[in-house]
């Protein structure tokens, strides 16, 4: 003789109506003397615990013979455990039966009472509590939510410029949130779980200019919050301002501490500019040489240059076709060719000065900022720009631009137009901006190269990649299949490895474009497998 014990709301020892409290580890119990489970989770209970308090006044072993989930669910022995899979629709109390057999013939069944709760509504951001900072500052946005994370909640977020702030005015790639909040690789916000609130810490940069209110609007889902940027009243003193039309050349003067600036009469009435100053080898110049086709070199300190338009605005001519297409000429010629290749004396190194005439042109800025770490703008027009040594940031806003990092880990961005971006050695950002745009990797010297570059907005089948002044043994395009291979990496990003098996290992990861690669994630592809797909990467390939 057994007895089966029965899983409901009675009192142990009754064989009336047998009852045992159970409750499932790890969820929590929404009545007593029942089993708790989450709409639409499968409950297991291992057999073992469903025998341990039915017992055989004879001794014989008992065991589990049948299930049965009656309603709501499908109950099954599976291996050492029963499994009740339940409606993923259903939400309240139910219950499954189970029989036990002594091996003799004796049998008897008890119920097992189940709650199941309804899944818990994810959490929602409320409101965001915007802040204002003096700049160089943090802004921070307080993001509320309804309730207290139960799970980890998933939520799309943007950063957008607003009142005439631009993507300058921030350091979007050191943007920081509390709470261990994250970005995954599709650019969403993953909140943990028993999260109230966080915040989110936006770097803003100091660009030294006098400027009124600038504003970065935060949007998580539906809602959003505008963080302003406020003008702390230290108007920087800029060391060399030029106004009008004039062709300016302020060139540091090597070896003796001091910069010239000459300027040229542009208008009628105006007198020409011969200035000489004292250079700070450290902190560098504040340069605005304005409109016209100018020319500006600069030594080891950390400069900030902003190059005007490339032209002279009472230029009738400045937008001639001709004059185009010899801007644009000049500028690849500028982007022809190593570092080394553009100084005046290489042996000099690559902050000494460099060979304008392989870019002079009026309707043309040139920069080389030199040492330091520098902040270059070209603003409209053609530019010229070289970094030098230093991690410096490059802009070359509108117009046809040619920009070479130089040594050292460059942000170089194109702004609108047709550009060609170099970031020479180190580990580089690159952003080509609207239009098309050329990234390209040259042969640099004996030097091994081994580098990880970051382009930030390539557009596969628009912009292109060139290598065909790094690799200089490669003649065909077997050679260059050789050389390369393609990986999709996560989701978003694709990493493109050249690596001659020599001197050169170079990473350049294209973010955003993972899309495009659907069969490139089974790890490094190379030889033929990649050989469709050149064509949409690459400029300047071999036969």
């Amino acid at each position: 003789v057994f007895q089966a014990t029965e899983y409901t709301n009675g009192v142990q020892g009754d064989t009336t109506n047998d009852s045992s409290d159970f409750f499932l580890a790890g969820i929590e119990v929404s009545s007593e003397g029942a089993y708790a489970v989450n709409q639409g989770d499968v409950l297991k209970i291992p057999l073992s615990e469903l025998l341990a308090n039915d017992y055989d006044f004879d001794g014989d072993t008992l065991t589990i013979t049948y299930v049965n989930g009656e309603q709501h669910g499908v109950a099954t022995i599976v291996g050492d455990m029963v499994e009740f899979d339940l409606d993923d629709s259903f939400v309240g109390e139910t219950q499954f039966t189970y029989q036990i057999d002594d091996g003799n013939g004796g049998v008897d069944s008890a119920k097992v009472n189940v709650i199941v709760n309804p899944l818990p509504e994810p959490a929602e951001v409320t409101g965001i509590v915007g802040s204002a900072v003096n700049e160089g500052e943090s802004l921070v946005y307080m993001v509320e939510l309804d309730k207290v994370t139960l799970e980890e909640a998933i939520f799309n977020y943007s950063f957008s410029p607003e009142n005439g702030a631009s993507i300058y005015d921030v350091d979007l790639t050191k943007v920081t949130f509390s709470h261990g909040v994250t970005v995954n690789e599709f650019g969403q916000l993953v909140v943990p779980a028993g999260v109230p609130q966080f915040e989110v810490y936006l770097p803003t940069v100091d660009d030294i200019e006098y400027e009124p209110t600038e504003s970065f609007r935060l949007t998580i889902e539906n809602e959003s919050a505008l963080g302003d940027i406020l003008n702390d009243g230290d108007t920087a003193i800029i060391d060399v301002v030029s106004d009008g039309d004039r062709v300016d050349t302020v060139h540091y003067m090597q070896g003796h501490g001091k910069y010239l600036w000459s300027g040229s009469a542009a208008e009628i009435g105006q007198s020409q500019i011969y200035q000489l100053g004292e250079y700070d080898q450290q902190n560098g110049l504040m340069i605005d040489v304005g409109d016209a086709g100018d020319d500006v070199f600069m030594g080891a300190g950390n400069d900030y240059i902003k190059l005007g338009d490339s032209h002279a605005r009472l230029d009738e001519n400045a937008h001639s076709q001709v004059n185009q297409l010899d801007a644009q000429t000049k500028i690849g010629n500028f982007m022809s060719g190593s570092d080394d290749d553009q100084l005046l004396a290489a042996a000099w190194g690559e902050d000494s000065a460099l060979n304008t005439s392989t870019v002079s042109n009026a309707y043309i800025d040139v920069a080389h900022a030199g040492g330091g770490d520098d902040f270059v703008h070209g603003q409209n027009g053609a530019d010229a720009i070289f970094g030098g040594s230093g991690n410096d940031t490059l802009l070359g806003g509108e117009g046809v631009d040619g920009l070479r990092g130089g040594s050292g880990n460059d942000t170089l961005d194109g702004g609108i137009g047709d550009d060609i971006l170099i970031g020479g050695t180190g580990n580089d950002i690159l952003i080509g901006g609207l239009d098309a745009d050329i990234f390209k990797w040259v042969d640099q010297g004996t030097e091994p190269r081994n580098e990880q570059d970051l382009i930030k907005d390539f557009e596969v089948g628009t912009d292109k990649l060139d290598i065909s002044e790094l690799l200089g043994d490669v003649d065909s395009m077997q050679d260059l299949l050789e050389n390369i291979s393609i990986e999709k990496v996560s989701r978003q990003d694709v990493e493109i490895v050249i690596n001659n098996g020599d001197d050169i290992d170079i990473s350049i990861t294209l973010e955003g474009v993972g899309s495009e690669f659907g069969g490139y994630n089974k790890g490094p592809q190379t030889g033929d497998a990649i050989a469709p797909i050149l064509d949409n990467l690459f400029i300047n390939l071999p036969d």
